[in-house]
């Protein structure tokens, strides 16, 4: 809508893609079913969506309340339906191939869904249990360190070490902040600003 209103030959102020990331908790919404009709509807390609598709909600898994084929529902609604078998893979050319699929075609909606386990990696009791909602992991500092430092994602892919360098210069020029630059409510007792587990 807002290209074909305002772009001109020349100047595509609105060519951009909009990506969603959407959980079990959101599909489980009404709302959710009427925006995807309409946008099905309108054939807003642009639009892509990845679904966690971790089969856990709050209370527990989502069978005691949602067995749908989802899948089949939004192609129903005219989406372009991808599947990743193993939504928890670490490497992004896995990602990278189903955005470039979605791009591929002008007529649909693209919706990814990504077959996860909800905590992956948290360790046993928590992982893939309703827990991993919002409970205290226990293996928080080893989290950290593979997805929190420049070190940890060092050890990942090309994407990873990419991220690894933004950390690193953010990190770095952070430190070199003082109080009187930052107001006090964002410093730490170390006097950095990123919080421990501020994840890229």
């Amino acid at each position: 809508h807002m290209s074909a209103r305002f772009n001109r030959e020349g100047f595509p102020l609105f060519d951009h893609y909009t990506y969603v990331l959407a959980g079990d908790g959101c599909m489980m919404e009404g709302v959710c079913s009427e925006a995807a009709s309409l946008a099905g509807h309108l054939e807003l390609h642009k639009l892509i969506v990845f679904y966690d598709d971790n089969m856990t909600t709050i209370d527990g898994k989502t069978d005691i309340a949602f067995s749908e084929d989802f899948g089949a529902r939004f192609a129903a609604y005219k989406w372009n339906v991808l599947y990743i078998e193993n939504g928890n893979a670490t490497d992004s050319s896995i990602f990278t191939k189903a955005v470039q699929e979605a791009k591929s075609q002008t007529k649909k909606p693209t919706i990814v869904i990504l077959t996860t386990t909800i905590g992956c990696g948290s360790g046993k009791g928590f992982e893939g249990t309703a827990k991993a909602h919002g409970t205290k992991l226990p293996n928080l500092e080893q989290v950290r360190e593979k997805w929190a430092s420049p070190k940890g994602l060092c050890q990942g892919d090309d994407v990873d070490v990419q991220v690894a360098a933004i950390v690193r210069r953010e990190l770095d020029e952070l430190t070199g902040l003082n109080s009187t630059q930052l107001s006090k409510d964002l410093l730490k007792d170390d006097g950095r600003v990123l919080p421990r587990f501020h994840v890229p």
